[in-house]
């Protein structure tokens, strides 16, 4: 569907199909690879996406500590990703 990238949130969302549990830290490590330089890609915008993605039940809070707050994707998730892709 995409000739190029994908928007920056999808492709947030996206980096959950595996099934695997990240941080904000593991997502921004996974963005560098396409959006590296780019004003969002940072982890501090990532983790202001991750927030708006679980608010709207894409992902869930899978492990929570003061410091560190760990993702997954929802099966409403991974429909709606499926779905955008």
């Amino acid at each position: 569907m995409f000739s190029a990238k994908p928007p920056f949130k999808l492709a947030i969302a996206s980096s959950f199909m595996d099934g695997a549990a990240r941080d904000s830290a593991a997502v921004t490590a996974l963005m560098e690879k396409d959006y590296k330089g780019e004003k969002l890609c940072t982890q501090k915008e990532i983790d202001i996406n991750l927030q708006a993605l679980r608010a709207v039940g894409i992902l869930k809070i899978v492990s929570e500590s003061a410091t560190h707050i760990s993702y997954a994707i929802t099966e409403y998730g991974r429909l709606k990703v499926q779905k955008a892709l």
